[in-house]
This record gives structure tokens, sequence and C-alpha cells, in this order.
């Protein structure tokens, strides 16, 4: 008789802990945290190493050089490639020696100071995303030699390629210190090469002082105040593993690991090459390089298969890419076997995920003082603009310290980045005050307090689902006891309603009672 009962309790449970998981699971849900930046020298080909295959479209292998600090470099190999990725411009500037975009330094504490020594570098986390090539870049590394590196994490910082170059040499300094000075604002981020002179025995009277400007709509500007030497006279020179060029403009490269004697060896597939022409370069001169639109901006299917780039863009479902598998994601995009399928863009119909967009919160603390109405600055730091923010709060803790909130419309792979760049270690300048941006955090919310939300639908779906197994626990007790009881008013109850009997399928109906008698003394 308790059969259908207990199956339907059973079946209770299981939908209650199913909802519970669920909530539970919603509520735990995390962001993308920023990637490790880390730099590792890696193995290179070797003497004895197997000859690499080369992908379609590349060339034999060039010389592979030295890093800045002189470390074994990855074997580099040229992707034969007409793609533009940027359009150029020069102005050759009014009269006298400064460009007219040149920023004047002050004793701005916006103004930082390296000195460093030669083929060095040093790290910086710029401001806002800068897109290079299509990626959005926060981490840069400056080097001493009139260069910045864009490497990916975990690889060497190499002259060959992944460079800004507003004049990349083989520099030294008089005074045997470099100076470097870079400053941060809220949509650009200067680096000043001052005092530099070249480690060569061509002589001069003076040195060299020239400035690279990155702009968060990711075009570049090379300003020139002081050059000595012309940089079509400059001769490349000799170091540890190979010739230190001379370069102006930019480059750029995807990398690919294979195995080759048991040992994995990374290739970097020099891919793009921007020269600027070197009889341009004088002092007054402004080179500025603007990006042009890729398929590596676009970030779901829809909005690839409608590309207005000159690329043709197509859609790797199993990477979540946009790519026209010449990019940083090449590795990822042949992994996924997308490199495999005819070159034709997706067509939007045919899309099988749409990424939707939902409210989505983030907050950190502004350590600058007790006030903060700088919304145009937060939002050029994740790479949005104002009227893209909401439900804007700022709220002081302490004298020093302001805690910051506002919501955006982002899908999870978005907000992953958002937060990512949030967290840069850059200053976060309001009203002439430098402050510094701390505890940044992300949660999922159509009004702003998603943790409150998800916490008390987690304590409502629990005890919910705990009364009502509480609720079936009693009515079979109950049962029971009129079973065992028939006397009881529960068990006359049950009696009187006899149809309860017909609930359980296993239950036969009882058989007619036969009375039987047997022979025995009669008494009168």
């Amino acid at each position: 008789a308790l059969c259908k009962p207990m199956a339907t309790l059973l079946g209770l449970l299981s939908l209650v802990s199913i909802l519970c998981a669920t909530v539970t699971a919603m509520d735990a849900h995390q962001p993308l945290g920023p990637e490790p930046v880390v730099l590792l020298q890696r193995r290179g080909s070797g003497s004895g190493a197997s000859p690499i295959a080369l992908e379609d479209g590349a060339s034999s292998a060039s010389s592979t050089g030295g890093s800045v600090a002189g470390q074994l470099q990855d074997p580099v190999v040229s992707v034969n490639s007409t793609r533009a990725y940027f359009s150029m411009s020069i102005d050759a500037g009014g009269s006298g020696s400064t460009s007219s975009g040149w920023v004047t330094r002050d004793s701005s504490s916006s103004w930082r100071h390296v000195n460093g020594e030669p083929r060095t570098y040093f790290e910086v986390q710029l401001p806002f995303p800068f897109i290079f090539y299509g990626e959005r870049v926060r981490n840069v590394y400056v080097a001493t030699g009139g260069f910045v590196s864009l490497v990916p994490a975990n690889t060497n910082v190499t002259v060959q390629s992944y460079y800004i170059a507003p004049l990349m040499a083989d520099f030294t300094s008089p005074s045997s210190t470099y100076n470097v000075f870079y400053y941060y604002a809220t949509t650009y981020f200067v680096i000043q090469w001052e005092g530099l002179a070249l480690d060569t025995n061509q002589t001069h009277s003076s040195t060299f002082s020239f400035q690279c400007i990155l702009r968060n709509t990711g075009s570049i500007s090379f300003f020139y105040r002081q050059l000595p030497v012309l940089p079509e006279n400059i001769a490349e020179m000799d170091i540890g593993h190979g010739r230190h060029p001379v370069r102006i403009g930019v480059a750029d490269a995807y990398q690919r690991t294979y195995v080759i004697n048991g040992m994995p060896t990374t290739v970097s597939y020099h891919y793009s090459q921007v020269d600027v022409p070197a009889a341009s370069v004088r002092e007054g001169v402004t080179v500025t390089l603007s990006p042009l639109p890729t398929c590596n901006l676009l970030m779901d299917c829809v909005s690839c298969s409608q590309h207005q780039t000159t690329f043709d863009c197509n859609w790797c479902e199993q990477a979540g890419l946009c790519s026209d598998g010449i990019d940083r994601n090449r590795n990822d995009f042949v992994a996924e076997g997308c490199d495999s399928s005819p070159a034709s863009s997706t067509v939007s119909t045919e899309c099988t995920s749409v990424s939707t967009p939902e409210s989505r919160g983030l907050s950190f603390d502004w350590n600058g003082g007790n006030s903060f109405d700088c919304w145009s600055a937060v939002a050029a730091r994740i790479g949005l603009v104002t009227s893209q923010l909401s439900n804007k709060q700022a709220a002081a803790v302490t004298d020093s310290q302001v805690h910051v909130s506002f919501t955006v419309q982002a899908t999870a792979k978005e907000i992953g980045q958002f937060e990512y760049f949030l967290q840069s270690n850059a200053p976060l300048t309001c009203g002439g005050v430098v402050g510094t941006v701390n505890s940044v955090s992300t949660a999922s919310t159509d009004d702003g307090s998603s943790d409150k939300f998800w916490r008390w639908s987690t304590i409502a779906a629990v005890a919910g689902g705990g009364a009502l197994v509480l609720l079936l626990l009693g009515c079979m007790a109950w049962v029971l006891y009129a079973y065992r009881h028939p006397g009881s008013p529960s068990g006359r109850w049950l009696i009187a309603h006899r149809k309860f009997k017909d609930w359980c399928g296993c239950c036969s109906k009882p058989k007619p009672r036969q009375e039987s008698y047997s022979m025995g003394t009669q008494f009168v």
C-alpha cells in the first residue's frame, strides 16, 4: 500500500535536489579571471632538431636572433601575406624640431621614470584595452632599445616580431643608464625615450629623443624631436645570437607548438610587418598608424557573418572565435579543425548559438579620495563609452577610499575581459587626483543586486524543499499509523474511504473470506 507514495516522494526529492543544485551553481558562477602573465625561456629547435614542417604560405625560416635579454629564441618563419592591418599617414610637421603632437613632460605624478640598462625591458599595464592586430592587450613591455613589445603571455620578448617600434636600434647611453619615461592618461599612453646613443662606432654630437603614443582606439603615433643620425644610416649590430635589427613600424606573429624529437618546440609565424620608410623619418615628423577592422574583434557568430572587413571571416563554433585563420588565435583555430572547411563566411541564419547580453554588475574600490565622478575614465578603462554604463554609484568608504559600482550589458565572455582590464594596476585619475583600483568584483544581475537576489533564491528553494519533504513524511506516518490501528479514528476513516486502496497497482483486490466447518460434538 505504500509503494505509490514512496515513488512520489522519491520523485519530488529528486526534483528538489536538481533545483537546489541549479540555484547553487548559478550562485557560485565566477567570471573569467585574468590570465597569468609570465615570461618564460622556451626551448629552441637546437642544432640537431628535425626539420620543422612549415604551414601553407610560410617561407623558409629566418635567423632566430636574440631577445632583448639575449635569451634563446624559438624558430621564426615568415608567412606570405598581403593583408592590410593598418593605414599609415606621415606628417612632416612645421618649423622646428618638435612634432605637433609631442606631449611635453612635466612634474605631474602621471609621469613615471625608469633607468634601464642596455637591451633590457620592463612591464607596464595599460589604463585601457589597447587593440593590436585585433587583440585586446593590457600588458606591454617597454624596451630600452626604442620599441614596445606586445608578446603573448609565456613568450620571450624579442626583436623579431610583436613590436611597436618608433625607432628600434641597438641603443646605449652615455651615462650608462637609459631614461625612459611613460605617462598615463584616460584614453592614451605615452612612452618617451630620452638620452639614447647608438652602441656603434658612428660618431654623433647629441642623443636621440622620440615618443610613442598608444590610444584606446588602437591608433599608434610616433614623434621625433632629436635624431642625430638619420634612421637610414643606422647600421644593424651583431649581438649574442644574431643581429639587432633597425626597425620603424609594427609587426605581429602567431605561434604553433610541435613535438620534435620528443621535445615541444614553439614556432613563431611572422605574418605581418608594417614598415615606415626610414627616409621619411626626420626631426619634427609625426607618423600615425590607424588600425583597420579585423575578424578577431568580432565576438559572436552573427557579427562575424555580417563583418565589414577586407578579410574572409569565418566563425569557429568549437573555439568561439571569428577568424580568417591568420591571427594570434590560429593555434586554437586549427586545433578545433576550423581550418579544414572551405573558406566561406557562415550565413547568419546558420548560426547555432547566439550570445545574449545580460545586465552584469562591476564594482571596485578607488583609493584616491572620498568622492568620485569620473565615469568616462571608467568606461575607457574597459573599452566602452559612458552611455553604456548604467546604475552608476559611488559611495565613500573612508576619507581616502570610494566604492564604485555600475552595470553593463554584456555576455559572460565580455564581462571576463572587462574585469581583466579593470584590474590593471595603471592609475585611475579623477579630478586631478591620481588613485588606484582595487577589489574588483563582478556579478550577474538585472537590478544591480545580483548577490542578494541569488542568496535569497537559494534560501527560499532550500526552505520550500524542506517543508515539502516534512509534509510528505508526515502524510506517510499518518497512513502507516492508520493502517496499523484500524480501530482508531484515522483507521476507521481510511477504511471508510476504501478507494485509496486502488492507489497502488501492485495491491490486488482481497478475496472474499471462505468459512469452513468441521464435524464436532453437538451440545444440547
